[in-house]
């Protein structure tokens, strides 16, 4: 029998003591939050029980009994308020920001938006049933200590990294079994640990793995991002890479890779989210607490401010639950990842990125150093900006390789893109063309001339 008590308001997220699990969820303008619970494979709640407390802005119940592998989610009660920013709508299921395994992929349906979409008035509030379309979040047990410490980290001129997407470094190696072939667990194997030290590679840095969501206009044409550099969840791997081996994969790899002196680096994009502008999709923050968890226009309260030219600007703002809330979710999902898995990240800041960061500060807890955290300078109405971030707290990454590329021919340019799987062709150079790459690389490793 499932008991529930009022918990604790922190830590945010579901937490599993042993005996049962706490929940606790941020929202500043909500009026009641209910959870709802979910069998392996249902479309809809098995139970649905209202969490009990509201200690500040946190909303939190305790449950006795509950174990990992629960699958959950939420339903946010608020005022349906465009014009003042508020978007609540508890016929949308919500994944909980904190969640630390999704189970499930983003389904593209109209029942998704909390207005009704594609029609003429965005203010009208959509009332179906998103829950059979929305992935949700998984109880996780605990942390366990690392068997195997991470390698020191070299200062950043002895440091070669070797950028990789877990795909399609792992899914056509012809030494991995098909279970193997782009999963986490892939890049454990022995071929491609040894393929990464005969080049020379120390760090191996990993295009977006946390939980990504595939464009609707994407689906529509057959297609699937690639890349995933359109983020929902900050705290989960992006469940497409999990395999056989799950989570834990990506743990076993992450540890073997240190075992052979190899550091494992992860591009993190904290400057947006997936549900994009005000006529985007609800999927966690905006059904949550919309104006708590995004930049708004403060002539047009209707509308997310949009910095990045994806639609939307995760808020940074002094409030009384700021400490554990919408404010804090990069530094602690950074946290969370160096915890949870041992690695380091990198983060994809554009000049998000000081509205994001604690101020004076690298990031809570770090252990990596100034070196946790890299940067590339982007706004969508102002270009490049190399330079523009403080470079004690940011180093600057790709700044002397990105320029080369757009002088050479535009076939070379996108015979470069497609065969070294860069999501920015802009940031490719050559190896050829790369100073000391040659001392790096064997004659059978260097890249082939593109023509």
């Amino acid at each position: 029998m499932i008991v529930i008590e009022e918990g604790l308001p922190t830590p945010l997220g579901a937490h599993f003591d042993g005996r049962g699990v706490n929940f606790a969820l941020f929202s500043q303008n909500a009026t009641r939050v209910d959870l709802c619970l979910f069998d392996p494979g249902a479309r809809h709640e098995s139970r649905t029980i209202r969490l009990p407390c509201r200690t500040d802005d946190v909303f939190h119940g305790y449950l006795h009994g509950l174990l990992p592998g629960q699958q959950y989610a939420y339903r946010v009660f608020g005022p349906w308020d465009p014009a003042a920013g508020h978007r609540f709508n508890p016929a949308k299921l919500v994944l909980d920001p904190y969640a630390r395994e999704i189970a499930g992929r983003i389904r593209w349906h109209d029942a998704l938006y909390s207005h009704r979409h594609g029609g003429a008035r965005e203010d009208q509030i959509d009332r179906r049933d998103s829950a059979p379309f929305v992935p949700r979040g998984v109880v996780t047990r605990p942390d366990t200590p690392d068997a195997i410490a991470l390698p020191a980290p070299r200062p950043l001129h002895e440091t070669v990294i070797y950028e990789a997407h877990v795909k399609a470094l792992t899914r056509t190696h012809p030494a991995l079994s098909e279970a193997e072939r782009g999963t986490y667990l892939g890049l454990a194997h022995p071929a491609i640990i040894e393929h990464l030290l005969k080049l020379g590679v120390t760090a191996l840095e990993l295009l977006p793995i946390q939980a990504f969501a595939d464009d609707r206009f994407l689906i529509d044409k057959g297609l699937v991002n690639f890349w995933g550099y359109q983020p929902y969840n900050y705290f989960a791997p992006e469940p497409r890479y999990l395999g056989e081996g799950g989570a834990s994969g990506l743990r076993f790899a992450i540890r073997e890779l240190a075992s052979a002196g190899i550091e494992t680096l992860i591009d993190v994009v904290y400057n947006h989210t997936a549900e994009g502008d005000h006529r985007g999709p609800t999927l966690a923050f905006r059904g949550i607490d919309n104006a708590s968890y995004y930049k708004l226009d403060p002539d047009n309260l209707r509308r997310n401010i949009d910095c990045t030219g994806c639609g939307n600007t995760p808020e940074r703002r002094p409030s009384a639950g700021d400490a554990d809330g919408a404010r804090q979710l990069a530094p602690l999902g950074d946290r969370l990842w160096r915890g949870g898995f041992p690695l380091r990240s990198r983060d994809e800041p554009r000049p998000c990125a000081e509205r994001l960061l604690p101020p004076g500060r690298i990031l809570p807890g770090g252990a990596a150093g100034p070196r946790s955290l890299e940067s590339q300078a982007h706004r969508r109405a102002l270009g490049y900006r190399r330079g523009r971030l403080p470079a004690r707290r940011l180093p600057l990454w790709l700044e002397r390789v990105e320029r080369p590329v757009p002088r050479q021919p535009p076939r070379l340019l996108a015979g470069g893109f497609r065969h070294a799987g860069q999501a920015d062709p802009g940031a490719l150079r050559l190896a050829r063309n790369l100073p000391a790459f040659g001392s790096l690389a064997t004659r059978q490793h260097q890249l082939r001339r593109l023509a």
